[in-house]
């Protein structure tokens, strides 16, 4: 085989490709653990070593989708295109994409520090509030009080470092990993077999080391530990920014034709007045009852998602449906009500409206800057003052929509989610049956609200 054929330089660049890719993941992992040794006091006394292990685990294989994404191009603009012309100078403009990644990230991880140290999130949707803010305030504030130049000298630094270790590590490997290759008779076959395996190798990093969409991780079901910095440190840098942007869109595009005037204007006519003066919408919201005269000791309030109604109809009774609910539906106690609008159309806004007693607009509540306070209206909230401890669970992730942090500020005394009942489960969680019995060993004698979110209509139970 000619050194220089179309063949074997194909093979060279796939081989630098896979070695980058390897070599990517490297610097995001210790990038992970630097996190990790920086914010250690922010642990809990006695961390196992296991969940420090698991943490570095899943982001791996989350960071499974950085790399893959990162070396695209690579891919595209290197390995293809001298495949296409021979002269072209493939491993250079890859050498040369690499550094500019390394630098990326070498930046990224310079700002994640500060950043968790005010914020204590890897980057949240409001990062992009920058652009609409004081900008030069801002870079002055960064250089007095966060070290922004050495921070940026050091990045440089460290991406000086990075790209010498990549181009030994391209250098001593690249022609090791290919000689196998390189030996073939049939380089067509090879071809055919190596195209196979760049596809299934595609699914198996755009589903974070799996290749099904039940195994799958991505940032709504990373949060799969019990403390906070370790669900933030398996998001790499890029991760936590695509987490951020997609919160971010989501808020804008729904609130791009709300404007202040116009939501004075229909209170004001709520109200009957000709101008609405309070300083927020709470006199609207405010509503009174007389009450019990014997409060119930514990109140459970279900939010079971996609439950359908219709396994309770008669018809369908001599099925061995529901069978739990049927029961209580036998109380003499007991209220049915066989038609009924829905809150939403979403998981997170039914769970919202239910929660808030606001009618959702589909304007992302959970992700909201309000949601960082409690809203009066929530249940649980109104039921603390009331003297009852509040409690929330759910069998998936608090990742899931920010719902972790956003029950939290909603005065949820104690929330818990998959860690707290056995394991992940899946990529929405553990099944109810599992999740249910672990709720109901977690409730204890005293007064209690137990908010409670089911999943287990989902396709994977």
């Amino acid at each position: 085989m000619m050194k220089n054929s179309r063949y074997s330089l194909f093979i060279q660049n796939l081989v630098q490709d896979g070695l980058i890719f390897v070599f990517l993941l490297v610097v995001l992992s210790v990038f992970r653990a630097a996190f990790l040794w920086v914010f250690a006091d922010l642990l809990t006394p006695n961390t196992p070593v296991g969940d420090i292990a698991l943490t570095m685990w899943y982001g791996l294989r989350i960071s499974l989708k950085t790399a893959g994404a990162c070396i695209l191009p690579s891919f595209v603009f290197a390995t293809l295109a001298q495949a296409a012309f021979l002269k072209y100078p493939g491993p250079k403009v890859r050498f040369a994409w690499t550094c500019v990644v390394l630098l990326i990230l070498s930046i990224l991880f310079q700002m994640r520090i500060p950043y968790y140290h005010e914020f204590h999130n890897a980057f949240s949707p409001f990062i992009f509030n920058t652009f609409h803010d004081d900008v030069g305030a801002i870079v002055s504030t960064s250089i007095s009080q966060y070290n922004a130049v050495w921070r940026t000298i050091g990045a440089f630094v460290c991406t000086a470092v990075l790209c010498v270790l990549c181009r030994l590590w391209l250098k001593k490997l690249t022609p090791l990993l290919s000689r196998p290759f390189l030996k073939v008779r049939r380089p067509w076959i090879a071809i055919v077999i190596i195209c196979i395996f760049i596809a299934a190798f595609a699914v198996f990093v755009r589903k974070g080391g799996s290749f099904t969409y039940y195994g799958s991780i991505y940032w709504k079901n990373a949060a799969r530990m019990k403390q906070h910095l370790l669900n933030e440190a398996i998001l790499d840098d890029i991760q936590a920014l695509y987490r951020a942007r997609r919160i971010y869109r989501n808020i804008r595009d729904t609130i791009s034709d709300l404007n202040v005037q116009d939501v004075r204007v229909a209170a004001a006519r709520l109200m009957g007045q000709s101008e609405y003066t309070a300083p927020d919408l709470l006199p609207l919201l405010a509503r009174t009852a007389k009450g019990s005269t014997q409060p119930p000791d514990h109140i459970f309030v279900f939010v079971a998602e996609t439950y359908m109604m219709w396994p309770l109809l008669d018809e369908y009774k001599a099925y061995p449906l529901a069978q739990g609910v049927r029961r209580l539906l036998e109380r003499p106690d007991a209220v049915l009500m066989s038609d009924f609008l829905p809150a939403s159309n979403g998981t997170i806004f039914g769970l919202t409206s239910v929660l808030l007693g606001i009618a959702e607009l589909n304007l992302q509540a959970s992700n909201r800057p309000t949601a960082q306070k409690p809203y009066e209206t929530a249940l649980s909230v109104q039921l603390r003052k009331n003297g009852y401890k509040t409690r929330f669970f759910y069998g998936g992730f608090p990742s899931w929509e920010n719902v972790g942090l956003f029950m939290q500020n909603q005065q949820f005394d104690d929330s818990f989610y998959a860690a707290d009942f056995g394991g992940e489960g899946g990529v929405w969680g553990v099944p109810d049956r599992e999740f249910l019995d672990g709720v109901a060993e977690k409730v204890g004698p005293e007064k209690s609200l137990n908010f409670i979110l089911t999943s287990s209509y989902f396709d994977q139970f």
